[in-house]
């Protein structure tokens, strides 16, 4: 035997795959990263539930949309391609994308998007003289002015000249829609001045609804609008509530609903592919702020088929676990409860752009606003707002039985408001007595993760209780705006209730934080994540003890919001095996001043490899190939969204 061979049969044994892998392995069976992201700090989270430590990468290789490895750029970049796009961050921060955990892009499309798809819809925006926002935006409560028990005759007299314009451009038609809202300025005129016979002599000719756009909302329509809305063959529910408003000329506090499935049945059914196009676009602006995944409701069959096509052709630039409101069709009747024990469990079927998680309740068991609280705090009769409290889930309540129902077959509970701390108390009065009736054990319900949102006000005794549940509180920092008014109408003492994070986090529960709205350049989701840290908001700190640190903001509304959509194992964090769900900063997160995170500009949003974002400025230093990893719902709104 020859040294030579002995030498070449070491090397065989020694390296077996290295000298041959080339001549054994076929071209088309080796795959490389499509893209590689390097030179830059890129957050990730290790570790357990409630102890996951920051650790930062320079570099990530993704592969069929997921992080394919992690590491210093040396080590990622020699996973290089001849195929594989290489994008130098130039030292960019970059986080996991936002999972917002409670949002409606088919409800935001037609206040805010509609006129622009629909060429037979107008909306109309008409504020009030003290209102600072004069325009039709989503950040519009921001800068709404008080409720005026009189309003000024010019809000009406606004209003119709703006009507009978858009009458003009639109031109007759029960098909060609005016939707109208006014702010809360203008609201107590809806009813006693703006009502059915007024519209019918200002519009008589178009299908026209009115709404304030404040709880309680009122809503009016005209008779043309009121026929198409029969047209659209309304369930039994609905067609109750607008033949309510027929006879009487206006509703007092039914707006959203009524005015949700005008918009989505009465509309958007009417025109799909509108609809569709209208939320993508919303659903980009979305995306635009760093979010990559969203959870949500879902109300009617058409936003359930919108979706449903968008995620299986691929066109969805979000990520969404939704929830199932399909039962409101049934309401109203004996046998809403029952239908939601019929519903089943499909909590986690889907795929990875639409999948269900869980079922809501029919119409919201309270509501985010002050003066309708249902809250156990003591009302102060000296108060100058006045105060109704809305308890949904009261014993003997539809709502409340449709839960207990739905604990005792094992549905998990989600997407539902628990706003105020006795909605809570009932909550987890309707859980216990469904798994009585369902015989189940609290280690089973504790597994559906049973979710409330918009938490305003929670009683710190109230914290264990939602422990021992394995319930996930959603938090909404926007209804801050409201601080003074719940301070005034509750006393200074409820300042200990308002907007619990750090409570929940010492105590081991894995909250989370939603915007509930588009975000907007003046109101970006760092905007609330700058309230978690600093708690201060137009001046004012809130609560200041449950201010958290900078890492556990971000837990809320990445890797502990994925919780919520039952997702955790793959969205939320960028470690190998996540989507590769991530955004690029203008600023670094970590060392940015608290009081200017609000001001951190998204400059890419990467969906799954594939671009749903990205700034102008930024857009010129990446290389030529990128285009290639461009979304395909991006492209197609791309001029739109970055402008001139």
């Amino acid at each position: 035997m020859s040294a030579r061979f002995v030498v070449a049969l070491f090397l065989i044994i020694l390296f077996p795959t290295s000298l041959f892998s080339q001549a054994q392995v076929p071209p088309e069976l080796v795959s490389y990263p499509e893209i590689i992201l390097f030179n830059g700090k890129i957050a990730t989270f290790d570790g357990p539930l409630m102890n996951e430590e920051i650790v930062f990468y320079q570099a990530i290789a993704i592969r069929d949309g997921k992080v394919l490895s992690a590491g210093r750029d040396e080590e990622v970049l020699r996973l290089k391609g001849s195929q594989t796009s290489v994008m130098d961050l130039k030292g960019k921060t970059v986080l996991p994308g936002f999972v917002d955990n409670h949002n409606h892009p088919h409800e935001w499309v037609h206040y805010f998007r509609y006129d622009t798809f629909f060429p037979n819809v107008k909306l109309i925006f008409v504020p009030g003289p003290d209102d600072e926002i004069r325009e039709n935006r989503p950040d519009m409560f921001y800068g709404w002015g008080p409720v005026l028990e009189n309003p000024p005759a010019e809000i009406a007299q606004s209003l119709e000249a703006r009507l009978k314009n858009a009458a003009a451009e639109l031109g007759p038609g029960k098909d060609k829609w005016i939707l109208a809202t006014v702010t809360r300025q203008g609201k107590n005129l809806i009813g006693e001045v703006i009502n059915k016979d007024w519209l019918d002599r200002v519009v008589p000719d178009n299908s026209v609804l009115v709404v304030a756009d404040f709880i309680p909302n009122p809503i009016t329509m005209n008779t043309t609008g009121l026929a198409a809305i029969r047209e659209s063959d309304p369930d039994p529910y609905m067609a109750a509530l607008f033949e309510d408003l027929e006879q009487n000329g206006s509703n007092p506090s039914w707006a959203v609903t009524m005015r949700l499935y005008a918009g989505i049945q009465a509309i958007g059914a009417r025109n799909f592919e509108a609809f569709q196009q209208s939320l993508k676009y919303v659903m980009l602006e979305i995306a635009r702020y760093g979010a990559t995944s969203i959870a949500g409701r879902v109300d009617y069959p058409t936003d359930l088929s919108a979706h449903a096509e968008l995620a299986r052709t691929g066109a969805a630039p979000l990520r969404y676990g939704w929830s199932h409101h399909l039962m409101r069709r049934l309401l109203g009747t004996d046998e809403a409860p029952r239908a939601f024990s019929l519903v089943g469990d499909f909590n986690n079927i889907g795929n990875e752009l639409f999948w269900n998680i869980g079922v809501g309740a029919e119409g919201p068991p309270d509501l985010p606003f002050a003066q309708v609280f249902c809250t156990s705090a003591r009302f102060r009769e000296e108060s100058n707002h006045a105060f109704s409290p809305y308890c949904g889930l009261e014993p003997g309540t539809q709502m409340r039985e449709g839960i207990v129902r739905m604990v005792a077959n094992r549905v998990r509970v989600s997407g539902i408001h628990g706003s105020a701390d006795m909605t809570v108390d009932y909550l987890m009065e309707a859980v216990l007595e469904g798994m009585k009736i369902g015989n189940l054990t609290m280690e089973e319900v504790r597994k559906l993760r049973i979710t409330f949102d918009h938490v305003i006000l929670a009683r710190p005794d109230q914290i264990e209780k939602v422990k021992y549940f394995g319930m996930i509180p959603a938090v909404t920092p926007l209804y801050i705006y409201q601080g003074e008014q719940i301070l005034e109408m509750f006393g200074p003492e409820s300042e200990e209730w308002l907007f619990l994070i750090n409570s929940f986090v010492k105590n081991g529960i894995p909250v989370t934080v939603n915007l509930d709205r588009i975000p907007t350049p003046d109101h970006p989701y760092f905007e609330e994540v700058e309230l978690l840290v600093t708690r201060n908001f137009r001046g004012k700190v809130y609560n200041a003890k449950e201010a958290v640190d900078r890492t556990t903001a971000l837990k809320t509304v990445t890797t502990w919001g994925a919780r919520y959509l039952m997702r955790e194992a793959v969205i939320g964090n960028l470690k190998p095996g996540y989507f590769a769900d991530l955004m690029v900063l203008d600023k670094d997160y970590f060392s940015v001043p608290e009081n200017q995170i609000h001001d951190i500009k998204v400059l890419m949003t990467i969906l799954g490899g594939r671009i749903t974002w990205v700034e102008k400025s930024f857009e010129t230093g990446l290389l030529e190939s990128y285009e290639k990893l461009l979304h395909p719902t991006f492209i197609e709104f791309k001029e739109q969204l970055q402008g001139p």
